[in-house]
């Protein structure tokens, strides 16, 4: 069905982090744009989008590949045709004939979550919450977790361009590791991190500090150092510039 040009809402697939490194289109695409259709229908989707999770557990089992964890989910979101396009998510889910079979949300009501997946009774209904998705709105989708990106937060994010411009104003004021003293580099969109070690900035999580990388105050995980300056056991990671932007 044709579609126009108007986009009403954006959603990145998180799985693949940004790109899918197999290439990115078809099942494997990490991101879909919702746009206007000439003529209005709310009960016919205007196009299915059908997409791959990896599953990241390959053990075997007695010589054998144990079953897949991700089970098959889906869901619908309808946007009205007129701004402010507000977005309402419908969950679902496939039947034996990869069809779409709208499940108990099918009026938009919310409801906590079951005691486990496989229960057959559905959780509390949730009062005061909207099956209205807001820009950055997560769907956990039990496989994979989408983005929800509004069409009026697309408009101001900033683009790409812009992001380089922010990553190189910060490397010109030449950061100060509080610890080694040297001065910290954040690496290029997609360049992914530093050969010298020393300039590679690193971020503390639990305390969101950033600083250079050091080989004192291991902890059990390997990622784990002791943080200098507030002495908290921290997982740390290396800073780089994947940030996906709106264009």
């Amino acid at each position: 069905m044709l579609l126009s040009k108007i986009a009403l809402g954006n959603c990145v697939n998180l799985d693949y982090n940004g790109q899918h490194p197999d290439g990115d289109k078809g099942r494997r695409k990490s991101y879909f744009f919702l746009k206007k259709r000439p003529v209005p229908n709310g009960v016919q989707p205007s196009r299915r989008y059908d997409l791959i999770a990896k599953d990241i557990n390959r053990r075997t089992v007695a010589g054998r590949l144990p079953q897949s964890t991700i089970s098959r989910f889906a869901c619908r979101i309808l946007v009205e045709r007129k701004p402010p396009y507000k977005a309402r998510l419908y969950a679902a889910g496939f039947d034996s004939n990869r069809k779409i079979v709208l499940g108990v949300s099918v009026g938009g009501t919310l409801f906590s979550l079951r005691e486990s997946r496989s229960s057959a009774n559905r959780g509390e209904r949730i009062l005061g919450e909207s099956n209205e998705l807001k820009d950055g709105s997560l769907v956990d989708l039990c496989g994979t977790t989408l983005l929800w990106r509004s069409a009026e937060g697309m408009q101001n994010s900033p683009s790409t361009e812009a992001i380089e411009k922010l990553v190189d104003s910060l490397n010109a004021c030449r950061p100060q590791c509080p610890v080694g003293l040297n001065t910290l580099v954040l690496p290029r969109r997609g360049g992914g991190t530093l050969k010298d070690q020393e300039n590679q900035p690193y971020v503390y999580l639990n305390c969101g500090h950033v600083q250079g990388s050091h080989e004192w105050g291991v902890g059990q995980n390997p990622k784990e150092r002791k943080r200098p300056i507030c002495m908290k056991v921290n997982t740390r990671f290396y800073l780089v510039d994947y940030t996906s932007s709106s264009s």
